[in-house]
């Protein structure tokens, strides 16, 4: 009897220590995960550098190994359909200038600089820019928000002409991005009208993907 309760005590100290330098537990909800997940790739890349004396590895091959987890735990049923879109990193494209990371990362960062650049005043762009650049994250998901639109249009398009229309007016947008005049050559106002027909398009994309 006495062996069986001193072996409880010991379990319970062992593997409260054990954790605790193992550092389990210490993600217990999506905002703490948001918080450490920028960390992952580099602790990542030094655990594979220790291990198998190669060259350091890219987020995108830890984005693989991610992504694999997240598909196992959706096998296993221990998160939903919604929670597996929002956990997964998107494929990586060499087309965009920025690294795209997980959703979940991202949230309400286009939102919140779509009304910085509704309230932003004519010729307060280098301002505004500054403004969102604040946020590191808020930045680069707003250029792969903007990149990512940009190829799912054209490629929904199939005339010629109509491809070249969205190239031109990404040719305006780029044009007065240089020349600090993208406040005084769009409505900002609308663009929460543009934001939400976007929207509305993507949502049937989804809802075709599903049925297909």
């Amino acid at each position: 009897m006495d062996t069986q309760i001193w072996y409880a005590i010991f379990s319970t100290v062992f593997g409260g220590v054990s954790g605790a330098l193992s550092h389990v537990g210490e993600i217990r909800t999506l905002g703490m995960l948001r918080v450490r997940f920028k960390s992952m790739p580099d602790a990542f890349r030094k655990c594979h550098v220790a291990a198998h004396k190669e060259q350091a590895l890219d987020v995108r091959s830890f984005f693989c190994v991610w992504n694999s987890f997240i598909n196992s735990l959706r096998e296993e049923d221990f998160i939903s359909n919604r929670e597996k879109d929002m956990l997964m990193a998107p494929s990586s494209s060499s087309n965009l200038p920025v690294v795209p990371w997980p959703p979940f990362l991202l949230a309400s960062k286009v939102p919140t600089a779509l009304h910085m650049a509704m309230s932003s005043k004519e010729g307060d762009e280098h301002e505004l820019i500054e403004k969102i650049k604040l946020d590191k994250d808020r930045y680069n998901a707003v250029i792969e928000c903007y990149e990512s639109l940009k190829i799912i249009v054209v490629c929904l398009l199939l005339d010629y002409n109509d491809k070249r229309i969205v190239h031109d007016i990404d040719k305006i947008v780029r044009n007065s991005m240089q020349n600090n005049t993208l406040l005084d050559d769009f409505e900002m106002a609308e663009i929460g009208k543009v934001s939400n027909t976007l929207a509305k398009l993507l949502q049937l994309l989804c809802f075709d993907s599903i049925l297909q």
